[in-house]
């Protein structure tokens, strides 16, 4: 009967070191768990933090595109009134440089006619 007794004892002292075993895992999993956790909610911070990040710079991104089209619509609109403005101008400069060209040109034949009659003269006198 003692035998049995102590082998009782024995399963007991076996069965509550084995317990204490589990409650030390249980402890573990659950500092585990608790740390899995607060990463999940930091995870989750970062994630709304971000989509907000998204949001303001999809917002600005619009902006910018918007800002640009009235630029570049202004820019068209400028060039459009500065040639009409320059337009008259423009053309009277150009007539104005075709006639001094013309007359330039007068003056340059006039001149080379001048050089070739002086060189027929000068070839004439060689020659007798």
């Amino acid at each position: 009967f003692a035998d049995h007794v102590q082998g009782l004892l024995r399963s007991v002292d076996a069965i509550e070191t084995k317990l204490a075993e589990n409650r030390e895992q249980l402890s573990r999993h659950g500092r585990l768990i608790n740390g899995m956790d607060g990463q999940l909610k930091g995870i989750g911070e970062t994630s709304a933090t971000l989509r907000t990040d998204v949001d303001h710079n999809r917002h600005k991104l619009e902006q910018t595109s918007r800002t640009m089209n009235d630029v570049v619509t202004g820019l068209a609109s400028t060039k459009s009134h500065m040639l009409e403005k320059l337009e008259p101008a423009l053309k009277g400069q150009r007539e104005e440089l075709n006639l001094r060209l013309s007359g330039f040109n007068e003056r340059v034949f006039g001149a080379a006619g001048q050089c070739l009659a002086a060189a027929d003269e000068l070839s004439r006198e060689m020659r007798s």
